[in-house]
C-alpha cells in the first residue's frame, strides 16, 4: 500500500511541475493561433526573389510576419501596404508602413483591427528592392477576402 501512495504521489508532484511549466509559458510558445491570410510574395521586376507573408490577429492588432529568400545578409528591404491589389501600380504612398525586411525576416504590430483591415481590401503587401528604391517593387502579395 506504502508503494502505491508513493507512486500516487510522484504522478501528483509529475502533474503539477507539468501545469505550472504550461501555464507559465509565453503564450507564443504554447499556443500558435492560425493566420487569417497566408500570403505568396512573387518577384516583381526580375528580383528572383520569393517569400511569403502570414498575418495573425493578436490581442485586437495585427501582426505581420513576412519571410523572404534569398534573403541577402544585412540586406535592408522595406516593406509596406498599399491600396489595390498587386496588377495595381505601384504607388509613392503606403497605407500601413511595415518594419523593413532585414536577412531576409521581418515582423510587425499594426495598431489596426482585423476588421478594419478586411474592410479595406483589396490591398497588397510590397517589398522594395531597398531603401533607394523603395517604391520599386522586389515582391508583392495580395492581401484578398
Amino acid at each position: 500500500m506504502t508503494y502505491a501512495k508513493n507512486i500516487l504521489v510522484l504522478i501528483l508532484i509529475a502533474a503539477g511541475v507539468f501545469l505550472l511549466f504550461y501555464f507559465s509559458a509565453p503564450e507564443s510558445s504554447v499556443y500558435q493561433e492560425r493566420p487569417l491570410w497566408t500570403i505568396a510574395l512573387e518577384s516583381e521586376n526580375f528580383s528572383g526573389q520569393r517569400g511569403n507573408a502570414a498575418i495573425y490577429e493578436e490581442k485586437g492588432k495585427i501582426k505581420i510576419i513576412l519571410t523572404l529568400s534569398p534573403g541577402a545578409p544585412d540586406q535592408i528591404q522595406p516593406a509596406y501596404i498599399q491600396d489595390g491589389d498587386c496588377n495595381s501600380p505601384p504607388r509613392d504612398s503606403a497605407r500601413y508602413r511595415l518594419n523593413d525586411v532585414t536577412s531576409g525576416e521581418s515582423q510587425t504590430i499594426l495598431d489596426v483591427p482585423a476588421e478594419t483591415l478586411k474592410a479595406e481590401l483589396p490591398l497588397s503587401i510590397r517589398i522594395g528592392r531597398s531603401r533607394e528604391e523603395i517604391y520599386t517593387g522586389a515582391l508583392c502579395g495580395t492581401i484578398e477576402k
